[in-house]
């Protein structure tokens, strides 16, 4: 089996410190010590990138999550569910991720279908709808954004990327896929005219 390792390009000491400690110590430096300010939270530009090479132990589509053991350790990163249909349990990989505030997420150009909004296809999840609304509140890092309108208070999920430019109060048209009951934002632009949203079961 391949060296495990995992390194960053820039930032050094905060990457290396979040990968070798256990999940609670890790939360801790993110909680603490390399804690960003709300002004730092609301940009969407990465603070740093990386690599980390291991095997994919688990795939969430449904929240955008790539489990990856390298040694000892489980590392958690963030995705778009196109990005994840590149990969399997039990693969042998080595990704690139982007630390959007203390919180990883998989490279842009890693993957499926990644990237800038639009990236999700119908052809892999098949229900979808588009919604017109204001954007009630943003977290650009963690990759959330809830709209006002016809869905009331609905939150979607996206790649910070995605939802870079918005801010709050801004009218939106939005179209998303949806992944059991989290809608996952595939395009996203100026404001115009609705159409039904799916229904929930």
């Amino acid at each position: 089996m391949k060296r495990i390792w995992l390194y960053a390009f820039s930032g050094l000491l905060a990457p290396l410190a979040l990968a070798f400690a256990t999940p609670a110590v890790a939360q801790a430096v993110r909680n603490n010590s390399s804690r960003p300010s709300m002004s730092a939270r609301s940009e969407a530009t990465p603070s740093e990138t990386g690599a980390v090479q291991g095997t994919v132990r688990s795939i969430d589509f449904r929240n955008g999550i790539l489990r990856i053991s390298s040694g000892n350790r489980l590392i958690y990163l963030h995705a778009k569910p196109d990005q994840l249909t590149a990969f399997q349990p039990g693969d042998q990989v080595n990704v690139d991720y982007d630390d959007f505030a203390g919180v990883l997420w998989l490279s842009g150009e890693t993957g499926g279908a990644a990237g800038p909004a639009g990236s999700i296809g119908a052809e892999n999840f098949a229900l979808s709808g588009t919604v017109s609304g204001t954007v009630a509140a943003l977290d650009k890092a963690r990759g959330r954004v809830t709209l006002t309108g016809a869905m009331r208070n609905h939150t979607f999920l996206a790649h910070p990327d995605d939802i870079r430019t918005l801010i709050p109060g801004q009218f939106v048209s939005l179209t998303y896929e949806r992944i059991g009951n989290t809608d996952w934002v595939s395009s996203i632009g100026e404001g115009g005219s609705e159409q039904p949203a799916p229904e929930e079961k």
